[in-house]
């Protein structure tokens, strides 16, 4: 893995969260801490989508540097779009809980099933085999 991707999606992360959060307190979508809430003042919702961006982009430019086949990457990337919209919007409107459990169980196991093998994960010089 480059380094230069590491750095570029912590800056791309940083920068988003920032903007995002401009953007939900001037348009007030905040959760507003409740009872059971572990915050006290209203805290913006949604900023996880920056990360889900991220890690998109950050997938997409590791398989295009490395040699990496793009049926190992459609998968994780759809599972991964599934599980973020669903969790936007539980953050916008509230979703029931069965609809956010069909949903992440559904990708997970859509991920699981398409997904060809498990390749060698690599970081920089540390690298672990899940394949048997």
């Amino acid at each position: 893995m480059n380094l230069t991707i590491i750095v570029l999606a912590f800056l791309f992360s940083w920068a988003g969260v920032t903007a995002y959060r401009r953007f939900a307190l001037s348009r007030l979508i905040v959760d507003v801490p409740n009872a059971r809430s572990s915050h006290h003042v209203a805290t913006p919702r949604g900023a996880g989508v920056i990360f889900v961006l991220v890690t998109v982009v950050g997938w997409t430019a590791s398989a295009v540097e490395a040699p990496m086949h793009w049926s190992y990457l459609w998968p994780l990337i759809t599972s991964l779009l599934a599980v973020a919209i669903v969790g936007f919007l539980d953050d916008l409107v509230g979703l029931r809980p069965v609809v956010r459990f069909i949903v992440q169980f559904s990708a997970v196991c859509m991920a699981l099933f398409f997904f060809p093998a498990l390749p060698e994960i690599r970081f920089f010089e540390w690298s672990m085999s899940i394949a048997p």
